[in-house]
């Protein structure tokens, strides 16, 4: 019985967390704002190295 409910629990909380209404939490966006973000960064990077 105990055990179920942990497991509920865990189940509610995972499901909570994917929708991004626990703080702390959030959704990262699509995988093409992912590629988009990363692009960027890179893009960033590269700047840097290249004016040291």
């Amino acid at each position: 019985m105990m055990q179920q409910e942990i497991h509920e629990e865990t189940r509610r909380e995972q499901d909570l967390v994917k929708i991004g209404k626990i703080p702390g939490f959030y959704d990262k966006g699509t995988v093409r704002q992912i590629k988009e973000r990363k692009q960027l960064f890179e893009a960033f990077q590269t700047s840097l190295e290249s004016t040291n």
